[in-house]
């Protein structure tokens, strides 16, 4: 990777975070998948759904938007909403592990902040 084009964005993720977020993104689309047959062939379900389809539909977009926002503050290194994205994990979900997930990439994403701010003002001097 060339220093000089080192721009903080997706591509530039380490492994881990790359495959966490392929993770989220893989289990969001599996649960949609799951989501379109009910609605579209309920009859390969062989059950009712037991609640509203408008719910269905509800969580299915619920679980879009929070792996998007979950997706968009790992690569932009948003350190301030992985903090909320910290706090999620351990108070209402009782999600210990994930959240230990969120505080290496928390701070993963601000070291890499302070080196890229280090860089940009070694340029400005230079």
């Amino acid at each position: 990777m060339d220093i000089n084009n080192y721009q903080l964005s997706f591509s530039s993720l380490g492994m881990f975070r790359k495959l966490f977020l392929i993770a989220c993104w893989a289990i969001v689309a599996i649960l949609s998948l799951g989501c379109a047959v009910w609605l579209f062939f309920p009859n390969i379900m062989g059950e009712e759904l037991g609640f509203s389809i408008s719910y269905l539909l509800v969580m299915t977009a619920g679980a879009m938007s929070y792996v998007y926002w979950i997706h968009s503050a790992i690569a932009k290194r948003k350190t301030g909403q992985l903090l909320a994205l910290i706090g999620i994990q351990i108070i209402p979900f009782l999600n210990p592990i994930t959240a230990l997930v969120f505080i290496a990439v928390y701070r993963l994403s601000k070291q890499e902040i302070e080196l890229n701010q280090q860089y940009q003002l070694l340029q400005k001097t230079a």
